[in-house]
């Protein structure tokens, strides 16, 4: 029957009336093998299941599919990043070398000649560049790559007047260090996920295969609250960005009217002074980033009507600055992540461009949670890769009329089939009706570190199911390490 339900017991409620008890009980009814993580045994005298695989059948297999052999994954798997590009290292590198930035004084920590930390751009932009490659390093190297040539260059830009002297100097030096660690760490990763695809698609060979119809292009939904929110964050900056440039026009054009008149400071905090301008009977307030004014000083005053400025203070913008930091960062990211992942989820959708396909064994470990193995490891003891996926059933009648596994026909239509595809409701405690026994499966798209792909895998005795990635590929150990031994050995 095409159903993911098991079969209905005597007396028992069809499974769309079940109360969530009675569903539970049906699951837990089923005379199943025992579950083992990775198909390894958690102790005591019982074996993880050996059985053969779930056939597909023959005409569910699009002809000259290659099988992905042990020897193929193993050159697959070996691809990876070496340890040492964590992007922990480089990050905390690149914090401590702040941090010990702002305890050093202005002269020593940013100056080139003049004393100064200046233009106020440049060190806005600079700390754009680090929030980008610190948060880009855990996920999207690439931006990570970009954002770490920016601080790298304006770092160099903003060097210390004795560069040579590193016991004082020794934060600018360590953040050198650490954003040229991320350039080529980030750069390494972004080498080997394109050698990690060169080598499936080597492994599939020269033939390619459309993804089967019954996708129904579900996968172009892929990230799309992701992007909403990337695009919402990157129109808000834009908005800081207007806000910016109007309020440095606005400061010249008052500067430009305003009449310059003396006045003594009444009193100082951390953003503002407050001013006894002469021949006025009230209080003016102005902005001030100078930590060293004093009570009682005598300064030049620019004013134009309400408006005050201290002659010889900028206008900096400093909260405009922080907006645009703070939007454009994560918008950034969350907008380039989603176009990336909705640009691969196209790539495999029906009546699209034929992609490479390789035939494996898919193992279900819960109800959405899949292990991929080699087509050929008869033991199963490690997964070349685990995901979350979303699946559902193939309608009868996909496939030409052709007895399938243990003679059932596949364009027979059961009495409760519909005559559309059937959608699997699947409670989130039980395991899927072909858990924890071995499928026949085939691989639609290249699968690398990040990649996204479609599966067509064997159900016992009903129709194959299509399955779509719900997350990106992430590769684990190498193929054939040894696997950890059960407790008690």
């Amino acid at each position: 029957m095409n159903s993911p339900f098991p079969p209905q017991q005597p007396g028992q409620h069809p499974p769309w009336q079940q109360q969530p008890w009675e569903q539970h009980q049906a699951w837990q009814q089923q005379a199943m093998p025992p579950q083992y993580p990775f198909g390894i045994p958690l102790g005591g005298t019982t074996q993880p299941d050996t059985r053969a695989p779930i056939p597909l059948p023959p005409e569910a297999v699009p002809p000259d599919t290659r099988a992905w052999t042990t020897a193929a994954a193993q050159v697959w798997a070996a691809i990876r990043a070496p340890w040492w590009t964590s992007p922990y290292p480089p990050v905390a590198a690149i914090v401590v070398g702040v941090v010990g930035l702002g305890s050093l004084p202005v002269d020593t920590a940013c100056d080139s000649n003049t004393g100064e930390c200046g233009p106020e751009w440049v060190l806005y932009v600079l700390l754009g560049g680090l929030v980008l490659a610190v948060a880009a390093l855990f996920a999207q190297p690439v931006l990570a790559v970009v954002g770490a040539f920016v601080g790298l260059g304006l770092a160099l830009v903003l060097y210390p007047p004795r560069p040579e002297d590193i016991g004082a100097t020794w934060p600018w030096w360590l953040l050198l260090a650490g954003l040229a660690w991320a350039v080529v760490t980030s750069a390494l990763r972004v080498t080997r996920v394109r050698d990690q695809r060169y080598a499936a698609e080597e492994a599939a060979g020269a033939v390619s295969h459309t993804v089967p119809a019954a996708v129904l292009g579900r996968t172009v939904q892929r990230a799309v609250a992701r992007l909403v929110f990337g695009l919402g964050a990157l129109a808000l900056s834009g908005l800081c960005v207007w806000g910016l440039l109007d309020a440095f026009a606005d400061d010249r054009a008052h500067a430009r009217r305003a009449d310059t008149v003396w006045a003594t400071i009444v009193d100082v905090d951390d953003t503002t002074a407050t001013l006894q301008v002469d021949g006025e009977r009230g209080h003016r307030i102005s902005e001030s980033d100078d930590y060293d004014r004093e009570a009682g000083e005598r300064v030049g005053v620019l004013v134009d009507g309400d408006w005050t400025r201290i002659a010889d203070e900028r206008f900096d913008g400093i909260t405009w600055w922080l907006g645009i930091l703070v939007c454009a960062v994560p918008g950034l990211m969350l907008t380039t992540g989603a176009l990336r992942i909705r640009r691969r989820a196209r790539r495999l959708r029906p009546g699209g461009a034929a992609v490479a396909a390789l035939r494996v064994q898919v193992l279900f470990v819960d109800s959405r949670t899949v292990q991929v193995f080699a087509a050929d490891d008869e033991s199963r003891g490690w997964p070349l890769f685990r995901t979350k996926v979303e699946y559902w059933a193939t309608p009868f009648g996909a496939y030409p009329p052709s007895p399938g596994p243990d003679g059932v026909d596949l364009a027979k239509k059961a009495e409760t089939a519909s005559a559309g595809p059937h959608y699997a409701y699947t409670p989130m405690w039980h395991p899927t009706p072909w858990q924890p026994r071995a499928c026949e499966a085939v691989l639609f798209g290249p699968p690398y570190a990040g990649a996204e792909f479609v599966m067509l895998v064997a159900r016992e005795q009903d129709t194959p199911c299509v399955a779509v990635s719900a997350r990106a590929v992430r590769p684990l150990r190498s193929v054939g390490a040894r696997p950890p031994k059960p407790p008690g050995h």
